[in-house]
């Protein structure tokens, strides 16, 4: 399988994904996926905002759980 991936800076508020996905084994033809992200957090409150990294793993926690431990 071959995977390409482009991320484009379209503004300072949105960045555009796009993945192209490859496998002549499996699939007929190459199919691509896109998505745009925006900031949802704008002005002086987008200083301090944190970006939350969310992994699932064996026995992981839920997430407010895990957010009340780091407070």
């Amino acid at each position: 399988m071959h995977i390409r991936e482009r991320f484009t800076i379209v503004g300072a508020d949105r960045i555009d994904y796009q993945a192209t996905f490859e496998d002549p084994k499996v699939y007929t033809r190459p199919f691509t996926i896109a998505s745009t992200s925006g900031r949802t957090v704008k002005g002086a409150a987008a200083k301090s905002y944190e970006l939350f990294e969310e992994a699932c793993h064996e026995g992981d926690r839920d997430t407010q759980e895990m957010l009340q431990r780091i407070k």
